[in-house]
Formats: structure tokens, sequence, C-alpha cells
């Protein structure tokens, strides 16, 4: 009725709130093919109270191969891609680092989100953060020693496969061709090849070898020396 009596009541919930915030950085933005590089993921709870039962997705793309993981608080699970947090006080921060190997395949961003908490989460405009790299590729190794260890027993250049239309020729110090191919992929063992080589089907000896590569995308052939050691 409005009246100022005891037949009304009213009661102010306040719900308890938290802000998770997300940061990520990345130890060597521009490595090469194959090198270990780390991603540090920070999850910080800026808000007055506990935040408890932290879910954060954490997914490595396929341009990366997971090797190890280390989380301050909580764990990760790599097969699933995602972080767990039991508790994080207010103010408190849990760091999560991340080794990888950076692959030729091109798909290097990396991003983190929170996907659940159990209080209210007051700004969803800091719950992700993410991180990439940029490979130095078609880098051309200069050596290589197929003596069948399994180690570097390839001629390697890195991010060939990006050039599917590229053309190898491998010449000995006489201006002899030695090897030649199309599509080339990592996959020569120093074994001469083809009809218009010397020693078809031999193993090369050691010794100074020169190379024209073109990547048949219009730019310049690269001519350069390469050494195979056994």
């Amino acid at each position: 009725d409005g009246l100022a009596d005891d037949d009304e009541a009213s009661v102010l919930i306040i719900p308890p709130v938290v802000d998770i915030s997300l940061t990520k950085t990345v130890s060597n933005a521009t490595p090469r093919i194959g090198e270990q590089i780390s991603f540090e993921i920070a999850a910080t709870n800026n808000g007055d109270i506990t935040a408890t039962n932290i879910g954060i997705e954490e997914i490595l793309p396929d341009g990366y191969l997971f090797i190890s993981a280390t989380a301050s608080i909580g764990t990760y699970d790599d097969l699933v891609g995602f972080w767990s947090i039991p508790s994080l006080a207010d103010s408190g921060t849990a760091v999560l680092t991340l080794v990888v190997e950076v692959l030729e395949t091109d798909d290097y961003l990396n991003t983190a989100s929170l996907a659940f908490v159990d209080q209210i989460d007051l700004n969803i405009a800091n719950d992700s953060a993410e991180a990439t790299v940029t490979p130095s590729c078609l880098n051309i190794f200069s050596e290589f020693s197929p003596n069948g260890d399994g180690v570097n027993e390839f001629f390697q250049i890195d991010c060939i496969t990006r050039f599917p239309n590229n053309t190898l020729k491998v010449y000995n110090r006489w201006g002899n061709i030695v090897f030649e191919t199309e599509a080339y992929a990592n996959d020569w063992d120093g074994i001469s090849n083809g009809r218009a080589v010397v020693n078809k089907g031999e193993k090369l000896p050691v010794g100074t070898y020169y190379y024209i590569l073109d990547l048949g995308d219009g730019s310049r052939p690269i001519a350069d020396w390469l050494y195979i050691n056994r």
C-alpha cells in the first residue's frame, strides 16, 4: 500500500565478482624453423576476493610442437590444451610457461582465453591474450652429413614446401650436374640422380658443391655452395 509499515521488506544482494586478466609473451618473435621457444601466459586476479575454479583454454596451433609446460599454480593438459587453476587470491598472478618447437606449418597465432570461473568476471575485455611469431624462412643450410647416423642426413632448406614450383640443381666443382629435381622437399641424401648427371645412383664424395635454387615464384634464382661431409 506504499505506507512505511511492516508489510514490506527488501534485501540487496551483491554477487561475488572478480576480474581475471590474461597476458601472453613469447621469448623470440623471429625464430628459426626447428628452434625451441617459450610462451609465457599470466593470469591475474584484479578483483577483491579469491577467484576459484579458473579454466583457461590454451590450444597450440599447428605451427608448434609441444615440448613441456610449467605452471606456478594449477596444471596444464597439453592433450586438450587446457590450464586449470583451483584458486587465485585477489591481486595474485599465476604463470604458465610453454616450451614449443617451431614447425614449418604456417599457423603461428597462439591465443589464450578464459573459459570459466566460479565468480562473475567484471571485465571481459581482458579475458584473452595472443602472441605470434614470424619465423625466418628459406634458411638454406650449407652443410649436411649423409652418413647413416640419423643426424643431418639431408640437404635442408627451411620453408621450401611453401614454394611447390621450385627447381633445385646441384653441380660439382667441374660444373657437372650431380643432382636435380623439381618440387624439392628436403629429401636429398647426397646420392646423384637423373639422366644428365654424373655417377648416377652413387654416393657423392666429401667435398664442396654448388647449387642453383629456383623458387618458381618469379624471383631471381639463388646460387650458392654446400658441403657434403660423411
